[in-house]
Protein backbone atom coordinates (compact mmCIF):
# COMPACT_ATOMS: atom_id res chain seq x y z
CA UNK A 1 0.00 0.00 0.00
CA UNK A 2 1.24 3.41 -0.56
CA UNK A 3 2.37 5.45 2.50
CA UNK A 4 -0.07 7.87 1.65
CA UNK A 5 -3.02 5.71 1.18
CA UNK A 6 -1.75 4.04 4.67
CA UNK A 7 -1.60 7.60 6.64
CA UNK A 8 -5.11 8.27 4.94
CA UNK A 9 -6.35 4.80 6.23
CA UNK A 10 -4.56 5.04 9.47
CA UNK A 11 -6.73 8.34 10.48
CA UNK A 12 -9.73 6.57 8.92
CA UNK A 13 -9.26 3.76 11.14
CA UNK A 14 -8.88 6.48 14.25
CA UNK A 15 -11.91 8.10 13.63
CA UNK A 16 -13.69 4.69 13.16
CA UNK A 17 -12.53 3.77 16.77
CA UNK A 18 -14.08 6.94 18.30
CA UNK A 19 -17.45 6.51 16.69
CA UNK A 20 -17.58 2.65 17.97
CA UNK A 21 -17.89 1.33 14.27
CA UNK A 22 -17.55 0.61 10.65
CA UNK A 23 -18.87 3.05 8.51
CA UNK A 24 -21.29 2.30 5.85
CA UNK A 25 -19.51 4.21 3.55
CA UNK A 26 -17.28 7.95 2.73
CA UNK A 27 -18.57 10.85 1.11
CA UNK A 28 -16.25 13.00 -0.77
CA UNK A 29 -16.44 16.23 -0.83
CA UNK A 30 -14.35 16.59 -4.13
CA UNK A 31 -14.16 20.84 -5.19
CA UNK A 32 -11.10 19.37 -8.18
CA UNK A 33 -8.33 20.85 -6.35
CA UNK A 34 -5.42 19.18 -4.89
CA UNK A 35 -6.29 18.28 -1.50
CA UNK A 36 -9.62 16.76 -2.35
CA UNK A 37 -8.22 15.61 -5.52
CA UNK A 38 -5.57 13.90 -3.84
CA UNK A 39 -8.38 12.84 -0.53
CA UNK A 40 -10.52 10.68 -3.48
CA UNK A 41 -8.00 9.11 -5.21
CA UNK A 42 -6.73 7.70 -2.15
CA UNK A 43 -10.19 6.44 -0.94
CA UNK A 44 -10.99 5.11 -4.27
CA UNK A 45 -7.65 2.88 -3.52
CA UNK A 46 -9.08 1.51 -0.14
CA UNK A 47 -12.03 0.73 -1.58
CA UNK A 48 -11.05 -1.45 -4.13
CA UNK A 49 -8.29 -2.84 -1.40
CA UNK A 50 -11.21 -3.59 0.38
CA UNK A 51 -10.48 -1.86 3.19
CA UNK A 52 -13.51 0.72 3.30
CA UNK A 53 -17.15 -0.49 2.38
CA UNK A 54 -18.38 2.31 -0.24
CA UNK A 55 -17.27 5.73 -1.80
CA UNK A 56 -19.12 8.24 -2.86
CA UNK A 57 -18.08 12.02 -4.25
CA UNK A 58 -20.20 15.25 -4.21
CA UNK A 59 -19.00 18.53 -6.09
CA UNK A 60 -20.50 22.13 -5.10
CA UNK A 61 -20.71 24.46 -7.74
CA UNK A 62 -21.14 27.73 -5.69
CA UNK A 63 -22.08 29.57 -8.67
CA UNK A 64 -19.61 32.89 -7.56
CA UNK A 65 -16.79 32.60 -9.82
CA UNK A 66 -16.72 32.78 -13.81
CA UNK A 67 -18.56 30.27 -15.46
CA UNK A 68 -15.90 28.98 -17.15
CA UNK A 69 -13.59 28.35 -14.37
CA UNK A 70 -16.78 26.49 -12.58
CA UNK A 71 -17.74 24.51 -15.55
CA UNK A 72 -13.69 23.74 -15.98
CA UNK A 73 -13.73 22.35 -12.16
CA UNK A 74 -16.81 20.49 -12.61
CA UNK A 75 -15.29 18.50 -16.14
CA UNK A 76 -12.08 18.00 -13.37
CA UNK A 77 -13.91 16.02 -10.90
CA UNK A 78 -15.78 14.12 -13.18
CA UNK A 79 -12.89 13.12 -15.13
CA UNK A 80 -11.39 12.06 -12.14
CA UNK A 81 -14.37 10.17 -10.73
CA UNK A 82 -14.79 8.28 -14.32
CA UNK A 83 -10.87 7.18 -14.49
CA UNK A 84 -11.38 5.75 -10.54
CA UNK A 85 -14.61 4.70 -11.08
CA UNK A 86 -16.35 6.49 -8.54
CA UNK A 87 -19.78 7.90 -8.78
CA UNK A 88 -19.99 11.33 -7.96
CA UNK A 89 -23.23 14.07 -7.53
CA UNK A 90 -23.22 17.22 -8.60
CA UNK A 91 -24.74 20.25 -6.76
CA UNK A 92 -25.87 23.66 -8.10
CA UNK A 93 -26.38 26.58 -6.15
CA UNK A 94 -28.15 29.17 -8.34
CA UNK A 95 -26.06 31.82 -9.72
CA UNK A 96 -26.01 34.79 -6.95
CA UNK A 97 -27.45 33.08 -4.27
CA UNK A 98 -24.33 32.93 -2.40
CA UNK A 99 -23.77 37.05 -3.03
CA UNK A 100 -27.26 37.85 -2.01
CA UNK A 101 -26.89 35.65 1.25
CA UNK A 102 -23.56 37.50 2.14
CA UNK A 103 -25.09 40.62 1.82
CA UNK A 104 -28.38 40.04 3.66
CA UNK A 105 -26.58 38.64 6.87
CA UNK A 106 -23.90 40.38 6.92
CA UNK A 107 -21.03 38.06 6.54
CA UNK A 108 -18.02 37.34 4.55
CA UNK A 109 -18.09 35.57 0.71
CA UNK A 110 -16.41 32.67 2.05
CA UNK A 111 -18.74 32.16 4.98
CA UNK A 112 -21.88 32.41 2.98
CA UNK A 113 -20.07 29.81 0.23
CA UNK A 114 -19.64 27.19 3.30
CA UNK A 115 -22.96 27.78 4.77
CA UNK A 116 -24.46 26.62 1.58
CA UNK A 117 -21.69 23.81 0.66
CA UNK A 118 -22.19 22.25 3.95
CA UNK A 119 -25.88 22.11 3.48
CA UNK A 120 -25.57 20.66 0.19
CA UNK A 121 -23.03 17.98 1.75
CA UNK A 122 -25.38 17.49 4.83
CA UNK A 123 -28.21 16.73 2.18
CA UNK A 124 -26.38 14.03 0.24
CA UNK A 125 -25.13 12.43 3.33
CA UNK A 126 -28.53 11.78 4.49
CA UNK A 127 -29.78 10.53 1.44
CA UNK A 128 -27.26 7.80 1.58
CA UNK A 129 -28.75 6.96 4.51
CA UNK A 130 -27.46 6.36 8.51
CA UNK A 131 -23.84 5.29 8.88
CA UNK A 132 -22.24 7.76 6.09
CA UNK A 133 -19.40 9.30 6.87
CA UNK A 134 -18.79 13.14 5.41
CA UNK A 135 -14.93 13.29 4.54
CA UNK A 136 -13.36 16.68 4.33
CA UNK A 137 -10.06 17.15 2.56
CA UNK A 138 -8.66 19.68 5.28
CA UNK A 139 -4.98 19.30 5.56
CA UNK A 140 -2.16 19.64 7.76
CA UNK A 141 -1.55 23.14 6.17
CA UNK A 142 -5.19 24.00 6.59
CA UNK A 143 -4.99 23.86 10.17
CA UNK A 144 -2.08 25.59 10.75
CA UNK A 145 -3.42 28.98 8.46
CA UNK A 146 -6.89 28.38 10.89
CA UNK A 147 -4.95 28.75 13.95
CA UNK A 148 -3.02 31.48 12.73
CA UNK A 149 -6.20 33.03 11.51
CA UNK A 150 -7.69 32.39 15.22
CA UNK A 151 -4.83 33.98 16.74
CA UNK A 152 -5.24 37.15 15.21
CA UNK A 153 -9.17 37.28 15.74
CA UNK A 154 -8.30 36.99 19.21
CA UNK A 155 -10.12 33.31 19.74
CA UNK A 156 -10.55 30.92 22.83
CA UNK A 157 -9.75 27.09 22.72
CA UNK A 158 -13.10 26.35 20.59
CA UNK A 159 -11.05 28.54 17.71
CA UNK A 160 -7.89 27.45 18.44
CA UNK A 161 -8.73 23.46 18.83
CA UNK A 162 -11.34 24.02 15.56
CA UNK A 163 -11.40 22.15 12.61
CA UNK A 164 -11.04 18.52 14.41
CA UNK A 165 -9.31 15.28 13.03
CA UNK A 166 -13.09 13.98 13.03
CA UNK A 167 -16.44 13.62 14.83
CA UNK A 168 -20.48 12.36 14.03
CA UNK A 169 -20.21 11.12 10.59
CA UNK A 170 -17.69 13.30 10.01
CA UNK A 171 -13.67 12.69 9.05
CA UNK A 172 -10.84 14.96 7.89
CA UNK A 173 -8.47 11.49 6.37
CA UNK A 174 -5.54 13.87 5.25
CA UNK A 175 -5.59 16.24 8.09
CA UNK A 176 -1.91 15.04 8.95
CA UNK A 177 -0.63 15.51 5.88
CA UNK A 178 0.84 18.51 4.22
CA UNK A 179 0.54 20.48 0.94
CA UNK A 180 4.19 18.71 0.24
CA UNK A 181 2.88 15.24 0.68
CA UNK A 182 -0.25 15.55 -0.90
CA UNK A 183 1.13 16.99 -4.40
CA UNK A 184 3.94 14.14 -4.48
CA UNK A 185 1.21 11.81 -4.24
CA UNK A 186 -0.90 13.45 -7.27
CA UNK A 187 2.27 13.65 -9.44
CA UNK A 188 3.11 10.19 -8.38
CA UNK A 189 -0.25 8.77 -10.17
CA UNK A 190 -0.25 11.32 -12.43
CA UNK A 191 -4.20 12.80 -10.94
CA UNK A 192 -4.78 16.57 -12.80
CA UNK A 193 -6.20 19.05 -10.37
CA UNK A 194 -7.40 22.88 -10.59
CA UNK A 195 -6.51 25.55 -9.24
CA UNK A 196 -9.00 28.03 -7.81
CA UNK A 197 -7.97 31.49 -9.05
CA UNK A 198 -9.07 33.07 -6.21
CA UNK A 199 -6.84 31.40 -4.00
CA UNK A 200 -4.29 34.01 -4.68
CA UNK A 201 -6.83 37.00 -4.10
CA UNK A 202 -5.98 38.73 -0.74
CA UNK A 203 -8.89 40.27 0.40
CA UNK A 204 -9.68 37.07 2.19
CA UNK A 205 -7.75 36.95 5.16
CA UNK A 206 -6.84 33.12 4.37
CA UNK A 207 -5.22 33.71 1.70
CA UNK A 208 -3.43 36.83 3.15
CA UNK A 209 -1.99 34.51 5.92
CA UNK A 210 -0.98 32.00 3.27
CA UNK A 211 0.55 34.61 0.57
CA UNK A 212 1.94 36.73 3.79
CA UNK A 213 2.08 35.52 7.12
CA UNK A 214 3.08 31.85 6.77
CA UNK A 215 6.47 33.17 4.61
CA UNK A 216 7.50 35.53 7.17
CA UNK A 217 7.70 32.72 9.37
CA UNK A 218 9.33 30.26 7.67
CA UNK A 219 11.79 32.90 7.01
CA UNK A 220 12.39 34.42 10.74
CA UNK A 221 10.72 31.76 12.85
CA UNK A 222 11.56 28.19 10.34
CA UNK A 223 10.32 25.76 12.97
CA UNK A 224 6.71 27.42 13.74
CA UNK A 225 4.68 24.75 12.58
CA UNK A 226 5.39 22.06 15.33
CA UNK A 227 5.13 24.26 18.50
CA UNK A 228 1.35 25.47 16.25
CA UNK A 229 0.25 21.76 15.69
CA UNK A 230 0.91 21.27 19.60
CA UNK A 231 -1.19 24.41 20.53
CA UNK A 232 -4.48 23.52 18.15
CA UNK A 233 -3.99 19.83 19.95
CA UNK A 234 -3.81 21.02 23.08
CA UNK A 235 -6.65 23.86 22.75
CA UNK A 236 -9.10 21.18 21.30
CA UNK A 237 -8.25 18.98 24.38
CA UNK A 238 -9.63 22.36 26.35
CA UNK A 239 -11.85 23.39 24.68
CA UNK A 240 -13.76 19.54 25.32
CA UNK A 241 -13.16 19.85 28.72
CA UNK A 242 -14.54 22.84 29.82
CA UNK A 243 -17.83 22.59 27.67
CA UNK A 244 -20.36 22.13 30.54
CA UNK A 245 -23.20 19.86 29.58
CA UNK A 246 -25.90 22.40 30.51
CA UNK A 247 -25.88 26.24 31.15
CA UNK A 248 -27.52 28.07 34.52
CA UNK A 249 -27.03 30.75 36.46
CA UNK A 250 -23.82 28.79 38.18
CA UNK A 251 -21.89 28.43 35.34
CA UNK A 252 -18.60 30.21 35.42
CA UNK A 253 -18.54 32.81 32.22
CA UNK A 254 -15.43 31.29 30.91
CA UNK A 255 -17.05 27.90 30.71
CA UNK A 256 -20.56 29.65 28.95
CA UNK A 257 -18.69 31.13 26.58
CA UNK A 258 -17.00 28.00 25.56
CA UNK A 259 -19.69 26.46 25.27
CA UNK A 260 -21.60 29.15 23.08
CA UNK A 261 -18.25 29.33 20.90
CA UNK A 262 -18.72 24.97 20.43
CA UNK A 263 -22.26 25.34 19.27
CA UNK A 264 -21.71 28.31 16.67
CA UNK A 265 -18.66 26.52 14.90
CA UNK A 266 -20.65 23.12 15.01
CA UNK A 267 -22.85 25.49 12.78
CA UNK A 268 -20.03 27.69 10.86
CA UNK A 269 -16.19 26.43 10.76
CA UNK A 270 -14.62 29.27 12.28
CA UNK A 271 -18.10 30.77 13.94
CA UNK A 272 -19.20 34.68 13.56
CA UNK A 273 -19.09 34.54 17.46
CA UNK A 274 -17.42 37.56 18.73
CA UNK A 275 -16.40 37.23 22.94
CA UNK A 276 -17.38 40.68 24.01
CA UNK A 277 -20.59 39.79 22.15
CA UNK A 278 -21.17 36.27 24.04
CA UNK A 279 -19.97 38.42 27.13
CA UNK A 280 -23.03 40.77 26.85
CA UNK A 281 -25.82 37.95 25.84
CA UNK A 282 -24.64 35.74 28.80
CA UNK A 283 -24.86 38.92 31.17
CA UNK A 284 -28.46 39.62 30.22
CA UNK A 285 -29.28 40.00 26.46
CA UNK A 286 -32.14 38.32 25.64
CA UNK A 287 -30.80 37.89 21.66
CA UNK A 288 -27.77 38.62 19.12
CA UNK A 289 -27.48 38.22 15.62
CA UNK A 290 -23.98 37.16 14.45
CA UNK A 291 -23.56 37.05 10.85
CA UNK A 292 -22.99 34.59 8.31
CA UNK A 293 -26.82 33.87 9.48
CA UNK A 294 -26.22 32.73 12.95
CA UNK A 295 -28.40 34.17 15.84
CA UNK A 296 -28.80 33.47 19.61
CA UNK A 297 -31.52 33.44 21.76
CA UNK A 298 -33.19 32.71 25.31
CA UNK A 299 -36.24 30.87 24.31
CA UNK A 300 -38.10 29.26 27.47
CA UNK A 301 -35.03 29.05 30.06
CA UNK A 302 -32.93 27.53 27.10
CA UNK A 303 -30.17 29.13 25.29
CA UNK A 304 -30.46 28.46 21.49
CA UNK A 305 -27.99 28.86 18.54
CA UNK A 306 -29.69 28.71 15.60
CA UNK A 307 -28.73 29.37 11.58
CA UNK A 308 -30.78 31.08 8.92
CA UNK A 309 -32.18 27.83 6.84
CA UNK A 310 -31.12 25.26 9.18
CA UNK A 311 -33.62 25.70 12.37
CA UNK A 312 -32.79 25.67 15.29
CA UNK A 313 -29.76 23.46 17.34
CA UNK A 314 -32.33 23.12 20.29
CA UNK A 315 -36.43 22.94 19.99
CA UNK A 316 -37.36 20.45 22.60
CA UNK A 317 -35.51 17.67 25.32
CA UNK A 318 -36.75 14.32 26.04
CA UNK A 319 -35.94 12.32 28.88
CA UNK A 320 -35.29 8.54 27.92
CA UNK A 321 -34.85 6.19 31.30
CA UNK A 322 -35.07 2.66 28.97
CA UNK A 323 -34.54 1.58 25.90
CA UNK A 324 -37.30 1.37 23.41
CA UNK A 325 -39.30 3.21 20.84
CA UNK A 326 -40.68 6.80 21.75
CA UNK A 327 -43.01 8.16 19.12
CA UNK A 328 -43.65 12.08 19.20
CA UNK A 329 -45.30 15.07 17.23
CA UNK A 330 -43.32 14.91 14.12
CA UNK A 331 -40.77 12.15 14.76
CA UNK A 332 -39.77 9.02 16.20
CA UNK A 333 -36.95 7.88 18.30
CA UNK A 334 -35.22 4.69 19.09
CA UNK A 335 -33.12 4.10 22.00
CA UNK A 336 -30.63 1.38 21.78
CA UNK A 337 -28.49 0.14 24.51
CA UNK A 338 -25.40 -1.79 23.37
CA UNK A 339 -23.53 -4.36 24.68
CA UNK A 340 -20.24 -2.00 25.85
CA UNK A 341 -23.11 0.13 28.13
CA UNK A 342 -23.16 2.86 25.31
CA UNK A 343 -26.39 3.91 23.97
CA UNK A 344 -27.37 4.69 20.52
CA UNK A 345 -30.22 7.04 19.57
CA UNK A 346 -31.78 7.28 15.88
CA UNK A 347 -34.29 9.73 14.86
CA UNK A 348 -36.66 9.19 12.21
CA UNK A 349 -39.43 11.42 10.13
CA UNK A 350 -42.61 11.44 11.35
CA UNK A 351 -44.03 9.87 7.51
CA UNK A 352 -40.67 8.08 6.99
CA UNK A 353 -39.04 4.50 7.61
CA UNK A 354 -35.36 6.74 6.68
CA UNK A 355 -32.91 7.39 9.83
CA UNK A 356 -32.98 11.25 10.04
CA UNK A 357 -29.69 11.88 12.61
CA UNK A 358 -27.69 9.03 14.08
CA UNK A 359 -26.13 9.22 17.36
CA UNK A 360 -23.72 6.64 20.18
CA UNK A 361 -23.15 8.26 23.68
Amino acid sequence: MHPFEAAVLAALERASAQSKGRPAGYLAALSGGADSSAMTAALASLLEAGSINALQAVHVNHGIRPQEECAADEAASRALCDSLHVSLAVAAVPRGAVAAYAREKHSGLEAAARCFRHKALRKEQRRLGAGWVLALAHSRDDVLENVLMAVLRGAGPSGLGAMRRGGRLLARPVIDLGRTEICAYLAERGIPFSTDASNADTRFLRNRVRAVLVPLLDREFPHWRKPLLRLWETQGLLSDALVPAGLNDETPLFRAEEALFRACNSLVDGGRLKRDTARRFLRGEKAADLGSGLRLERKKGMIVVSQAGRGETAGFSVLIKKPGVYKLTGCTIAAKQNDDASWTIAVYGADSDRIQRQEQF
